[in-house]
C-alpha cells in the first residue's frame, strides 16, 4: 500500500494514514495507534496465526517489500491515540507526537438544531482529589 501511496502522492495534496507510521516520501499525518514494528505486541492483537518467532521475519520483509525508512516517516506530522502511545513511538523512532484521543461513542439526548451550541464535547483529566 505504501509503495501505491507514493505512486500517487502527486494527485493528492496530503497523505493521511490512521494505521501507524508511514513513510510517504513527502510530508504527511500519520495516526499511530501502536507502532507497527515494535515487539512483543499487544496481547488483544495477537492471533493464532502469530507464531512468535516468525513475527520479526514477517514485519522484517514487509518493511523491506515497503520501502519504509523511519527517517522518510519523520518528515510527517505524527499524531497518536495516547500519551502512552506516544512516549512507545518516540522510543522506538524517536517522534516528536502530539495526542489526539479517538472519539467515544455515547447516546446524546435529542436537541433540536437551533437549540445546539457550536462547540464539542472533550474530555478533562479527573481534578486532583476527585475519583474520577
Amino acid at each position: 500500500m505504501l509503495r501505491t501511496v507514493r505512486r500517487l502522492r502527486g494527485a493528492y495534496d496530503l497523505p493521511v494514514t490512521a494505521n501507524n507510521e508511514a513513510d510517504f516520501r513527502t510530508v504527511g499525518v500519520q495516526y499511530v495507534h501502536y507502532p507497527w514494528n515494535t515487539l512483543p505486541r499487544p496481547d488483544v492483537e495477537i492471533r493464532w496465526y502469530h507464531i512468535s518467532i516468525l513475527l520479526p521475519l514477517y514485519y522484517r520483509l514487509c518493511r523491506t517489500l515497503s520501502g519504509f525508512a523511519p527517517a522518510g516517516a519523520h518528515r510527517n506530522l505524527t499524531l497518536v491515540n495516547s500519551d502512552w502511545t506516544g512516549r512507545l513511538a518516540h522510543r522506538r523512532h524517536g517522534f516528536v507526537c502530539r495526542t489526539v484521543y479517538p472519539p467515544v461513542t455515547i447516546e446524546f439526548p435529542p436537541v433540536p438544531w437551533h437549540a445546539r451550541e457550536p462547540g464539542f464535547v472533550g474530555a478533562c483529566p479527573p481534578r486532583s482529589g476527585s475519583s474520577g
